[in-house]
């Protein structure tokens, strides 16, 4: 049914008082208010797009009415209008925010201050050589992390990231973590069991590799046992090995030799295809070693190979770490593809463990160590 001709003037009275507030600013952020509430919580995010990447013609189609509205870029763009600002804290207030936030002390806190690095020329623009330009944060949780992605492109320009660099185990001389290195390096040379090779004794990887042996360790049933270079490095599972034989990779290429040792036969060979006895081994420690390896596949047949029936293989590698060459440096392995790797050479995996997630892989990178 159509509306009377009684009803319309009222119904016009009042869109037309709705649309003359709307266009009676009383400031700047009255002004703000007119042009960007209709966007939510984004208005500076949308102010930027609609304001200052005006290349994107597509998206200025949906910034602008096309009724006639007074909403124009000429109006919304033009002077210094900005959205309220929140409630914040005083200046003194916002430094013990940082320093609880940052858990230093205020002398450290002042040494940070001083420490910290211009903000780098291309203002951290996104896209393509920083065509997009940095849209504005609007909110404490979003402004926190958009300062944190600034301060890690002004660190990164002014060449302080990563913090440490590889190798892991050598720490520069002014790094805080040196004489914590020194005194576990120490500790572990003079009453370690060997499972933690020596100058790794801040290596991530290495500590989760412990946290597996650990794990399984009552799974294990031991017998002649297998480690890669060094017979120390079964550590504390010793008491498991009726003997301990060592692999040494011979450069793929080598001379393959069997030598007899204290604690049972060395052999120098090239695991992809070795001169180890067929169907005599219980169990072998074969632990960051597969990203070296050239062909994987081929190793991990031998490994089957060797082993008796019911034999066991402590396995481990790496998803995510930096390129280290010992003497190569070929291969990442998920969880899946490790288990796939393993069950296409005749193995059945028992357990299985994925230690570490975003933080410490990120970490891990950036060079945070231990720390």
């Amino acid at each position: 049914m159509a509306p009377s001709s009684a009803k319309r003037p009222l119904v016009h009275a009042l869109a037309l008082l709705v649309l003359v507030l709307r266009l009676a600013p009383s400031g700047a952020n009255a002004k703000w208010e007119d042009c960007w509430s209709g966007f939510g919580s984004l208005t500076q995010s949308w102010r930027h797009v609609c304001c200052e990447l005006t290349h994107l013609s597509g998206m200025q189609r949906q910034c602008w009415p096309r009724d006639g509205s007074p909403i124009t870029p000429e109006y919304c763009c033009a002077g210094d209008a900005a959205p309220p600002l929140p409630p914040g804290l005083d200046a003194s207030r916002q430094l013990e925010r940082l320093r609880a936030s940052l858990g230093f002390s205020e002398q450290e806190l002042a040494l940070f201050m001083e420490g910290l690095p211009q903000a780098p020329d291309m203002d951290a623009g996104r896209g393509p050589k920083g065509k997009w330009g940095r849209p504005r944060c609007e909110t404490p949780g979003t402004c926190a992390k958009e300062g944190f992605h600034q301060l890690f492109h002004a660190m990164l320009g002014a060449e302080m990231l990563p913090t440490r660099r590889q190798p892991f185990w050598w720490l520069w001389k002014d790094d805080p973590l040196t004489p914590l290195w020194m005194a576990e390096r120490q500790e572990n040379q003079l009453y370690g069991d060997g499972s933690m090779p020596l100058n790794h004794e801040l290596v991530v990887n290495r500590f989760q590799t412990a946290g597996f042996v650990e794990l399984v360790r009552q799974r294990l049933r031991g017998g002649r046992c297998l480690v890669w270079d060094d017979a120390k490095a079964v550590g504390e599972l010793e008491a498991l090995c009726k003997q301990v034989d060592v692999f040494v990779y011979n450069g793929g290429g080598g001379e393959d030799t069997v030598t007899q040792e204290k604690y049972g036969q060395r052999f120098s060979t090239d695991i992809h295809a070795s001169n180890l006895p067929a169907g005599e081994l219980d169990l072998v420690f074969c632990l960051q070693v597969f990203e070296h390896l050239r062909r994987p596949w081929k190793a991990m047949e031998e490994l089957f190979r060797i082993l008796k029936p019911r034999g066991q293989v402590l396995w481990a590698a790496p998803f995510f770490e930096e390129v280290h060459n010992s003497p190569g440096d070929y291969w990442r392995f998920t969880p899946q593809g490790a288990r796939a790797l393993a069950e296409d050479a005749g193995f059945i995996v028992d357990f299985q463990f994925k230690p570490g997630g975003f933080g410490l892989a990120a970490g891990d990178l950036l060079g945070q160590n231990l720390a």
